[in-house]
């Protein structure tokens, strides 16, 4: 019994040790895949900027910055526990923040696969749900771009007369003729119009035969896998620590 828990306990600890190599050799290929591309010039600036930090105020305010960057993606981590939450899953603080890191070094080799990396390692660790721990990214993303265009909305308030007499190109057309360009040609556009109509038409023909769809196995998946993202999405409302 004692020799077969010395086994169990030996095979954990191997378990666990191979896990870490693996995530260290991810993070060195990719980090190996974002730094390859870089040019004799790239590299001889990156060796100025490191000279150039390499003073007391320099190192300083780099620690400060690598402090400040790895509180906010614990923060991003957190704010993500607090949604999975609402829908009754219970995620380790350690465990979202190293999903968190997961993701973002992923999207330095290849755009937005992080995205499905911190839901897999989530589902495979935490037993979240894929589509649930989407919808839940989703859902953040959508309250970063909210928080983003308010912020938008009132630097354009502030300086409204600057930014319309903006000149985008060679021929002097300013931002304010550009957006009416662009509005005028949307308007007027047919397609605009018939892509709605179509997208209407196909909502209501889904939603008339439903019936007959929820008696297909593969349409059933779908419907599941889509009703989990809108899950996630709307976890936000049911936070039991919303400020």
């Amino acid at each position: 019994m004692t020799h077969t828990k010395k086994n169990t306990q030996k095979y954990d600890w191997l378990k666990k040790t191979l896990q870490v190599l693996l995530f260290v050799g991810l993070g060195v290929f990719f980090v190996w895949i974002s730094v390859r591309g870089l040019s004799e010039e790239n590299w001889i600036h990156i060796k100025e900027s490191i000279a150039g930090v390499n003073t007391a105020w320099g190192w300083t305010f780099l620690g400060f910055s690598f402090i400040c960057c790895i509180v906010a993606h614990y923060l991003r981590g957190t704010r993500s526990i607090l949604l999975m939450e609402s829908m009754n899953y219970s995620v380790r603080k350690s465990m979202s923040f190293y999903a968190v890191m997961v993701c973002y070094l992923a999207n330095i080799v290849f755009p937005r696969l992080g995205e499905v990396l911190r839901c897999t390692f989530l589902q495979r660790y935490e037993k979240v749900p894929f589509q649930k721990a989407l919808g839940t990214i989703v859902s953040e993303r959508a309250l970063d771009m909210i928080i983003w265009l308010f912020l938008l909305v009132i630097a354009i308030l502030l300086n409204t007369s600057v930014l319309m007499e903006l000149t985008l190109t060679d021929d002097g057309t300013t931002l304010k003729q550009f957006i009416e360009a662009k509005t005028t040609g949307l308007l007027t556009n047919y397609l605009f119009y018939l892509f709605i109509g179509l997208f209407i038409i196909t909502i209501v023909v889904i939603y008339m035969t439903r019936n007959r769809w929820n008696k297909i196995a593969f349409f059933n998946k779908i419907k599941k896998f889509v009703m989990g993202i809108w899950q996630g999405l709307i976890s936000i409302k049911d936070l039991k620590r919303p400020l």
